[in-house]
This record gives C-alpha cells, sequence and structure tokens, in this order.
C-alpha cells in the first residue's frame, strides 16, 4: 500500500508541474536513430598547413572525442551519431564565417544531402541574436523530401573544449539542440504574460511555472529564465554555476528567479544537461521533422 501511495502522489505531481509533453510522450522513447555527419574543416592560411600535416590528429583528437560525447548525451533517446566524413575546405576566406556571406557560397559547393553537415570554421558570425559562435538552420516543417540545409555552424575550438564544471562541448551541444527543435532556456514562444515580465527579460515565464505551457521555451521542468538580466559573464569561470542574485531579480507575479544555470539551452556558465522534457521535444522533432536523415 506504501508503495502504491507514493506512486499516486509523483502522478499528481508530475501532472501538476508539467502537464505537455512529458504527459504524451513516454520518458523511455528509445528512437534507435543513427544520423551521419559529415565534418568541414576551414582552416585559416596560417594553420591550414598543420591541418595538411595533422590530419588524422586533428579528426583523433577533436572529431572522434566529439562524437564520442555526444553520443553519451543523446543515450536517453536512443539517437548516436557518426562521422562518415570529414572534408578540408581550403579557402582561407570562408574560415572567418559569417552567416551572410560565407554560408550561402559554402553550402552551395560543399554539401551533402540528407546529412548533417557540421562546418567547422575559426570564427563564427552569426545574424541572430543571443547565440555565439554559431548556429543551426531551423527543423523543416515536417519530413518532406526536399527540406531547408542541414547545416551546423560551430567554431572548432569549442569542440572539444570543457567548461567550468568539466562538461565538454555546450556550445556545440547548444546549437545541436536548436537544431533539434529546441528554444533557447529564456526564449518567448507565447503571447505576451499578464502579469508582464520586468523590463529587459525576454521570457515571461513565472518562476512558479504556472504558465509553462504557453511562455518561455514552453518547456515546463526548465526553470524560469530572466536571461539576459542580471547575467553576469565576469563571473565565469570563477563562480559559473551563480548569477548575479545581488538584489535578486523577481518575475511578474513578485517572485525570485532561480535561472536554470546547469541547463544547455541556457547563457549560464556550467551547462552540462538536458531535461527529461527537452529529450522528449528532441525525440518528437526527430521523428516529425528529421526523420529523412541518414
Amino acid at each position: 500500500m506504501l508503495v502504491i501511495l507514493i506512486f499516486i502522489s509523483f502522478r499528481n505531481y508530475s501532472q501538476a508541474v508539467s502537464p505537455n509533453l512529458a504527459s504524451t510522450l513516454k520518458h523511455d522513447t528509445c528512437l534507435n536513430k543513427k544520423f551521419s555527419i559529415v565534418f568541414y574543416l576551414l582552416p585559416d592560411s596560417s594553420f591550414f598547413p598543420v591541418v595538411q600535416a595533422n590530419y588524422n590528429a586533428i579528426v583523433n583528437q577533436t572529431i572522434t572525442p566529439f562524437i564520442n560525447h555526444i553520443n553519451e548525451v543523446f543515450k536517453p533517446i536512443c539517437v548516436s551519431f557518426e562521422a562518415c566524413s570529414t572534408v578540408v575546405i581550403p579557402n582561407y576566406p570562408f574560415s572567418q564565417w559569417d552567416q551572410q556571406i560565407t554560408d550561402p557560397i559554402v553550402t552551395s559547393n560543399w554539401y551533402t544531402d540528407r546529412t548533417i553537415n557540421f562546418y567547422l570554421p575559426v570564427s563564427a558570425t552569426t545574424t541572430l541574436s543571443n547565440e555565439s559562435g554559431g548556429y543551426a538552420y531551423p527543423p523543416p516543417a515536417n519530413n518532406t523530401v526536399t527540406p531547408t540545409k542541414d547545416v551546423i555552424v560551430c567554431e572548432l575550438s569549442v569542440l572539444t573544449t570543457s567548461n567550468a564544471v568539466s562538461f565538454q562541448s555546450t556550445e556545440p551541444l547548444h546549437i545541436m539542440g536548436h537544431f533539434f527543435g529546441l528554444a533557447n532556456t529564456f526564449d518567448e514562444l507565447g503571447t505576451p504574460a499578464v502579469p508582464a515580465p520586468p523590463a529587459q527579460a525576454i521570457s515571461g515565464e513565472f518562476f512558479d511555472r504556472t504558465n509553462c505551457t504557453t511562455n518561455g521555451d514552453q518547456i515546463c521542468d526548465t526553470e524560469a529564465d530572466p536571461y539576459p538580466l542580471q547575467y553576469n559573464p565576469s563571473m565565469i569561470p570563477n563562480a559559473p554555476c551563480w548569477y548575479d542574485k545581488t538584489p535578486g531579480q523577481l518575475d511578474g507575479k513578485s517572485q525570485y528567479y532561480v535561472p536554470p544555470v546547469d541547463n544547455i539551452m541556457s547563457r549560464y556558465g556550467c551547462r552540462c544537461k538536458f531535461t527529461q522534457e527537452q529529450y522528449n521535444k528532441m525525440a518528437r522533432t526527430i521523428l516529425k521533422q528529421r526523420l529523412y536523415l541518414h
């Protein structure tokens, strides 16, 4: 009887705080899906001779560990990745990647259909706000035979870089989250919240998450995120899991935020996890919008 009572109590709590995807998609979703990735190295003139002389070492020291790491991260939904090839693009100006200028040229000439195309320039600038070091094309509307280009761009230097809590590849994983349909934890996907959030906050989600299905990132097991309010990059790496809480920031209902400083889709310094509902969202995106990929 005690076990039954605990089980019922847990289900009631789960439904109260998380009534969206977690209640419609099983937590043990297993897709058994493997994606092929074509990596493209875009070295500058000084780095190109190094690439030529140490091609295998670069693959073994950067791309192979990265694949191993992301396979561990995506294991909860039985998704894995394989590096099917690595291409060196010897046009030096492309190493300083600009989304508006470089992207259309490179993706028109070096691109593999129905495969994740992962470009690794020395530096990357994007037109997207609140993103740095790279970007991804969003999922297409459905599993169409003529999707938008399947592109991820990320600076090579961060491919296997560890953050202050020794978790690797946070920026590439953040970008991959967008590729598989996740919003930033501080994004606003709904209509304006009432009461409104504090000035300059992007998300209208409340601390108590009572509007989590309609506002913010619409993921109920990620905490309400006031970024960029009180985000203090000077605290990283000295205090990466802490944002500037002096004084604390109040949400639209005058409750203090406790932001998701450990979430990969945030902008804080100790990112190290996706939540269960974020995994569910990515699984749903793969099934409905990315299943055409090899």
